[in-house]
């Protein structure tokens, strides 16, 4: 089955850059299923759910990270463009713009005083409002804007000169403008968005039934509204990679998040990492049909000092308890990721230097 790429490419421009490292599968493996219900408990960025929309299948994911999700929720949207709008001017119109201006040189620095007002309208709204699939697709789209290298189109980005894909720490790139005289770029907010949103939701792939939740997916509470799931597609974050909030923080910040949240994988320990992903096994089996396919990929940080990661995936299912049994694996040849932009600053891991592509399935 050919998938439609530039569809693909488009709505995953939400928001590129996830904690893991580009994990996507190819599509075939996905494909080859014929699935009928795709579920992925590490959902992330949406990759998956947006994958299994171009198939047709149902999409349901779960992460435990709001910013996550949302932006997963954005890619099962159906949303017409005029409606973001509308809604975007109506939040700006109606703001009472309580929120207090954070202060220091960083702020002053990476936004304008116009833009920072409308952005601070927007995270009064989003931070008690985030339920909607309108508010969901608004919300994405605007953290999609939030940074990046303005320079090149001018207006396709909110904030003074920084990388699209990852926030720098803030003194990190306050020297960095100071050092080149660099300010914040006028923009006018809305039309900004007006030009995002009909980029990313003029032409939707067809809607599928499907449902992102904000939970824990090692509670077994969180799968109650997921049922008769029939493939199982995931990459559950690398142990020792854990660099999601240090990354994405100015846009956890549009959300009201300024702490790392609770309820992902244990990162401390490897046994603790393994029953930790043991839990979801199990609880993905219990929502499952027999014969279900799970197929995931998951590497290692470093190449001395991380566990193996097939030996954490093999404990993992055993210790489950349920009836998955591993087919095999395949390594996955690691390419390092294209440098379109140069900055002076690090990305926030190092490049898995080993991975592998794993399939089991639920024992009929």
């Amino acid at each position: 089955m050919t998938l439609p790429r530039k569809r693909q490419c488009r709505l995953d421009s939400i928001c590129p850059y996830f904690t893991r490292f580009p994990l996507t599968f190819p599509l075939s493996q996905l494909a080859e299923n014929n699935p009928q219900k795709v579920f992925d408990p590490f959902c992330g960025g949406g990759t998956t759910p947006l994958a299994a929309r171009l198939l047709g299948s149902q999409a349901y994911g779960m992460d435990s990270n709001l910013l996550a999700a949302v932006i997963s929720r954005a890619k099962l949207s159906s949303l017409q463009p005029a409606s973001l709008i509308n809604h975007a001017a109506a939040i700006l119109a109606q703001a009472n713009h309580d929120e207090i201006p954070p202060a220091g040189e960083f702020w002053r620095l990476c936004f304008s005083p116009s833009v920072l007002r409308d952005l601070l309208a927007f995270r009064s709204h989003f931070k008690t409002c985030l339920i909607s699939e309108l508010d969901a697709a608004l919300c994405a789209t605007i953290a999609g804007l939030i940074h990046g290298p303005g320079n090149s189109i001018r207006g396709a980005y909110l904030s003074n000169e920084m990388p699209s894909s990852f926030s720098p720490a803030s003194q990190l790139l306050t020297d960095y403008w100071a050092k080149h005289g660099k300010n914040p770029p006028e923009i006018n907010v809305l039309d900004a968005i007006a030009r995002r949103a009909c980029y990313l939701f003029a032409d939707c792939p067809p809607p599928v039934p499907g449902q992102i939740l904000l939970g824990d997916n090692r509670s077994s509470e969180c799968y109650h509204p997921f049922r008769d799931i029939d493939c199982i597609f995931c990459s559950p974050p690398y142990y020792g990679l854990d660099a999601y909030y240090s990354s994405q923080w100015l846009r956890m910040w549009l959300l009201g998040i300024e702490e790392e949240t609770p309820g992902r994988l244990d990162q401390d320990d490897p046994a603790c990492y393994t029953r930790d992903l043991a839990a979801v096994w199990r609880h993905c089996a219990a929502i499952s049909r027999p014969g279900t396919r799970l197929i995931l990929r998951l590497g290692k940080v470093s190449e001395r000092h991380s566990p193996d990661p097939k030996q954490l995936l093999t404990d993992s299912l055993e210790q489950s308890a349920a009836d998955w049994i591993l087919d095999g694996y395949e390594r996955v040849k690691t390419v390092s990721p294209k440098t379109y932009r140069a900055f002076p600053f690090s990305l926030p891991a190092e490049r898995p230097p080993v991975e592998y592509d794993f399939w089991a399935h639920l024992e009929t």
